[in-house]
């Protein structure tokens, strides 16, 4: 680090305590000064050419502040062509908007208010420790047995492992107490790897994790609730960025061990590579669907647990002794057991630090190997003899089950809670009975309520709806409810882009909404199946309103016409692909085992078949009774999957498949390139004009605000009227001809100057889209919109 400082060239740069408008540039501001001082030349002798002086400067400095502005807002625009990650897509509205990111404010410590930045830190730093602190944890570990003859107690690094997580490494990552950046990693990877597997591989044998890499500066994140409440904020660790390739290096070595052996539980789905949140998501609502479907149960009992402070109570000794369960050993135990222990941290607010804290319980959150060992540490929780279903994303644990009577299944539930609570209590872990809720899923509409459900002594709150996952659960399996909650945080979305839609431009403005908006309309959505008109309608509207704020378009604007536009298709129809972009997978084996039960037989096949043959395709549709499970991913997919055509379901891979689905189903993209093109109030012109409702008097009229006639005298005024025929700009239309002629060898007509031309370059079709809207300029037939 030393040298880095002496050899890499710094510069100081001394902050000004006032703060500009991101486009004012020195420049300006020497302009700025200079007005300031024509303007007190004026003052003191107010002489007619003073005044001159400083009027004609001063216009000339706004005109130049303004195409400051608009290059700005232009270079921002182009950002965003090459902005994938939704992070520095919120970071540039942030700025966009003036609204960066809260700061913690002033807390509240029992009644006292605590307002600077260093007690803060110190308050905030203090909880985080004492958590781990707290923790009671048992004097024995229970027996459990060992589960596979397999090792994994040494482990050997490659310079050529190093060399490739150095190079992998993402450079806007803030670097940890040390201050070593990932930029000048990445940038010295060849040059360091073999020194640092050295380092790394010596580290390994020993046993010992170094001390100054487990030193972290923690960022304190809200949650929910009260932002002056202290207790609801939760640590993320900065950690030194070469301990990070470190734990990188290793938990690629312990994953794959862990997998190739399959010691970690199918039911737990988080932090695991090809599962996720969705898949078992598609799981649990299936299982719950079915139920509703039988006649013979009557109800399911789903429980959803809360853990408290889950990744920093984590008991180490409990831990290692979980990892010798799974055949970790020798130097590799010796060095988790070092890795864990002797932690220390300090919390940073603003670039001021709290005093050092040490930690003795729990996984840092930030790390690399923190949620792998989190997985290792609750993977028996699954093994215990339940008859109800027990699943976990990470901490987030679901318990159900079903049964002919409310009696029974209150009766199953209770005991098996009582078996996960005692595991928590075994191993050091808090449940929060008053977080914990439980939802009777059942097809009558009617809320009923089941006997009581116990858990450590509290009876647990019974709720019609739960969100789980990210997704809203309703005891009936209904969306609506869940669909709401989905557009009104989409709705907040859009309000963060209308308030630069006049700024940026018609490309930016349609990359943050397929970055920021449109992944939330679509999580999770292949769960609602064939959902009902009400809730379709309701998400299809916010698409809508992105829709008119991308391209301009005015109110009314048929919804049909704005997706050709724009050559986006339907929320319905893109579920449609979604869903059978999981089919496929499902179908040719490549979802995690969990979902593998799942999988539909082929007709034709005997009822032990689970995976189909590639002659044999067609779906078996299962029975359905109700309107609920009929709706539902499976049914619903299986029927979509076997009106696809032969060549599609027959695809070698996902990615060939995805590519032939969307031939298929998706509106291709063809026209976005010139309808791009110009500013964003040519872009808004013209859309309007394509799409046939615009401020022309044929569209005023459907909106029953004026007559339809043009001024010009014809009977109606049409966007092929306006730009060919109309007398009224006979000189701006002369000009506007002579120019498509000399481009393009042919007259222009109102698809070849709205569409442009597909039998010409880029370059030619800028200048006939600079035409068009020079001619809409210079007829000055529309208001500014």
């Amino acid at each position: 680090m030393n040298i880095a400082k002496n050899t890499i060239p710094n510069k100081m740069v001394k902050a000004n305590s006032r703060t500009h408008k991101p486009w004012i540039t020195l420049d300006i501001l020497e302009m700025i000064r200079h007005k300031t001082d024509l303007y007190h030349a004026y003052k003191s002798s107010r002489t007619l050419e003073n005044w001159t002086n400083y009027t004609t400067y001063k216009n000339r400095l706004t005109s130049e502040i303004c195409k400051a502005e608009r290059d700005y807002y232009g270079t921002i625009s182009d950002k965003f062509k090459s902005l994938e990650a939704s992070k520095l897509l919120w970071s540039v509205l942030s700025k966009l908007t003036g609204k960066g990111s809260r700061g913690i404010p002033t807390l509240s410590n029992n009644g006292v208010l605590v307002d600077k930045d260093k007690n803060k830190a110190e308050l905030l730093n203090e909880i985080f420790v004492n958590i781990t602190k707290d923790c009671t944890h048992p004097d024995r570990t229970r027996k459990l047995s060992i589960l596979t003859s397999k090792q994994f107690t040494s482990l050997e690094l490659t310079s050529e492992e190093v060399q490739t997580v150095l190079q992998s490494l993402c450079i806007d990552k803030a670097p940890g107490p040390d201050g070593i950046t990932t930029k000048l990693l990445r940038e010295a990877a060849l040059e360091i790897c073999v020194s640092l597997q050295q380092l790394f591989n010596y580290s390994l044998s020993t046993g010992i994790f170094p001390m100054e890499w487990k030193q972290s500066n923690v960022t304190p994140v809200f949650k929910k609730g009260d932002r002056t409440d202290p207790l609801n904020y939760r640590p993320i660790s900065l950690l030194p960025t070469v301990a990070k390739v470190f734990e990188r290096l290793v938990h690629n070595h312990l994953y794959s061990y862990l997998e190739e052996n399959s010691l970690l539980h199918k039911n737990q789905s988080g932090f695991k590579k090809g599962d996720g949140t969705v898949l078992q998501l598609i799981r649990l609502v299936d299982d719950w669907a079915r139920s509703i479907d039988d006649p013979d149960i009557s109800c399911t009992a789903a429980v959803f647990l809360d853990v408290r402070r889950a990744f920093d109570t984590v008991w180490h000794q409990g831990l290692t002794y979980k990892l010798t369960r799974y055949g970790v050993g020798g130097p590799v135990l010796r060095w988790f057991d070092s890795y864990l222990t002797g932690r220390s941290q300090r919390v940073v607010i603003n670039g001021v630090a709290s005093s050092w804290g040490t930690t003795t319980a729990g996984v840092p959150q930030g790390s690399i190997l923190g949620p792998l060992l989190f997985l290792v540490y609750l993977n028996d929780l699954m093994d215990l003899p339940c008859k109800s279903a027990l699943n976990c994303f990470a901490d987030d644990t679901s318990l159900y089950n079903s049964a002919k009577t409310a009696q029974e299944v209150v009766s199953t539930t209770n005991r098996d809670l009582h078996l996960v609570s005692t595991w928590f209590l075994d191993w050091g872990l808090q449940l929060h009975p008053d977080k914990c809720k439980v939802v009777c899923i059942k097809f009558d509409r009617k809320n009923v309520q089941l006997p009581p459900i116990f858990l450590l002594g509290k009876i647990v709150e019974q709720v019609s709806s739960y969100s789980h996952l990210g997704v809203t659960i309703h005891r009936s399996l209904r969306w609506t409810e869940h669909v709401q909650a989905t557009t009104s945080k989409s709705k907040k979305l859009l309000g963060v882009l209308s308030k630069v839609k006049g700024k940026l431009g018609r490309h930016a403005l349609e990359t943050a909404y397929f970055a920021l908006v449109r992944p939330r309309l679509e999580y999770a959505s292949v769960l609602l199946g064939d959902l009902n008109c009400t809730a379709s309608r309701m998400l299809e509207q916010v698409q809508y309103h992105a829709g008119c704020l991308v391209t301009g378009a005015m109110k009314g604007t048929p919804s049909p016409t704005l997706l050709q536009e724009l050559e986006w298709d339907t929320l319905s129809t893109r579920r449609q692909y979604n869903s059978l972009g999981i089919m496929y997978k499902m179908t040719n084996g490549l979802v995690p085992p969990h979902l593998q039960p799942l999988i539909p037989s082929t007709r034709g096949a005997q009822s032990s078949t689970r995976l189909q043959l590639r002659n044999n395709t067609h779906l078996h549709v299962p029975r359905c009774r109700t309107q609920t499970y009929k709706t539902s991913f499976i049914p619903h997919t299986s029927s979509l999957w076997n009106q696809l055509p032969q060549a599609v379901k027959d695809a070698r891979s996902p990615a060939v498949f995805k590519r032939e689905c969307k031939k298929h189903l998706l509106t291709p993209r063809h026209q976005q390139t010139y309808r791009r093109l110009g500013s964003r109030q040519d872009n808004i012109y013209t859309a309007r004009l394509r799409m046939g409702w615009s401020q022309l008097n044929s569209t005023l009229n459907k909106m029953k605000i004026k007559d339809k006639a043009c001024a010009c005298g014809a009977s109606t005024e049409t966007a092929q009227h306006y730009l060919l025929h109309c007398p009224l700009y006979s000189d701006p239309r002369n000009n506007l001809s002579s120019t498509v002629e000399h481009l393009v060898q042919q007259r222009p007509t109102a698809s070849l100057l709205l569409q442009g031309s597909a039998t010409h370059n880029l370059a030619i079709n800028k200048q006939l889209s600079g035409a068009l809207h020079t001619y809409i300029a210079t007829t000055k037939r529309f208001a500014a919109p």
